[in-house]
């Protein structure tokens, strides 16, 4: 009886650990570049992967690996939510670099339909993601915020 109880665990724990890596293989974080310190990453379902770069985190965090160093587990009070544009189909499963909106992109965010300005009207712009790429710099998507709640 012992014997069976202790292979369901085993199987279940085999299981939660095989799900993790799947979900982290999906999400690009097997295939990292080299982050500067100080950067987080953050993986989206709809295809955007970024490097947010200048983050104050909310918490210190034990585990300081490059795979650790996620966006979500430094800020958990905050849900990040990201708007990934279309680019070509090499680009897709490549990392963005993000880093904090300028003013110019505030301007460029009234510009953009009226449904989409509604929509994140109390989120907050936390980064502008660009793929660097010989020498030019391809708009990748938007990063906001909403607090957890």
């Amino acid at each position: 009886m012992f014997s069976r109880i202790l292979s369901v665990v085993g199987l279940i724990t085999l299981g939660y650990f095989g799900w993790v890596s799947y979900d982290s293989y999906r999400g690009g974080f097997f295939n990292l570049p080299d982050m500067p310190d100080g950067s987080y990453a953050i993986s989206f379902k709809n295809g955007l992967r970024g490097i947010v770069l200048d983050v104050d985190p909310e918490e210190d965090l034990l585990m300081n690996g490059q795979f650790f160093r996620r966006l979500g587990l430094a800020n958990p009070s905050r849900k990040y939510l990201g708007v990934a544009f279309d680019v070509p189909s090499w680009f897709q499963d490549a990392w963005s670099w993000c880093t904090p909106p300028t003013a110019q992109n505030y301007e460029e965010l009234k510009s953009f339909p009226a449904d989409f300005q509604q929509r994140f009207s109390s989120a907050r712009f936390e980064a502008v993601c660009v793929i660097r790429a010989d020498g030019e710099e391809i708009p990748r998507g938007f990063i906001f915020s909403v607090p957890k709640l």
